[in-house]
């Protein structure tokens, strides 16, 4: 028996959406504590009550807001 090594080369379209989609995945699982650091330091959470539960698949929107919010923790060392 012959053991064959097959690799498939995904499209850079692909690879970068799967890179979108962990980097959304990561945010998505430390957004609770970002949530709970900007309530405790009354930073300003850039998107409603309706919009705080995060969706599986990233949401352009949702993940710019999101990214805003730990960026402006991590600047002022709240993260």
């Amino acid at each position: 028996m012959t053991n064959i090594l097959t690799t498939i080369k995904l499209p850079g379209a692909v690879k970068g959406e799967i890179a979108r989609q962990e980097q959304w995945e990561e945010l998505r699982s430390v957004f609770p504590i970002y949530l709970a650091l900007a309530r405790h330091l009354e930073f300003e959470i850039p998107f409603g009550p309706d919009r705080r539960n995060l969706p599986v698949r990233a949401d352009a929107e949702i993940s710019a807001g999101l990214q805003r919010l730990a960026a402006s923790q991590a600047q002022s060392g709240a993260a």
